[in-house]
């Protein structure tokens, strides 16, 4: 499976879309057959394990007065699959 780099900057901008990126590398044809949604929150739960990842998620989505991990996590994964449904993983 490729990435097509051209929808991705159309979902997600900056440093981040290299976040996104690296996500959505650990998802495979087999799993998006499956469950995309569960492939998605499982690609997150693998690479989002660094704090700076963490916090790079939280201020693409949030401002400091709305600060929130599970907001920020659960919008993260509803662009990953729009990007997704969107064409961004190419068989």
């Amino acid at each position: 499976m490729s990435l097509n780099y051209e929808k991705l900057v159309r979902h997600f901008s900056g440093d981040f879309a290299g976040i996104a990126e690296n996500v959505l590398s650990r998802i495979d044809a087999d799993e998006i057959e499956k469950d995309a949604y569960e492939a998605v929150l499982q690609a997150m739960d693998d690479e989002l394990i660094y704090t700076a990842d963490q916090w790079a998620m939280i201020e693409y989505y949030c401002t400091p007065q709305n600060a929130d991990f599970n907001g920020a996590w659960e919008d993260f994964a509803n662009d990953l699959m729009s990007a997704i449904n969107d064409g961004v993983l190419e068989v």
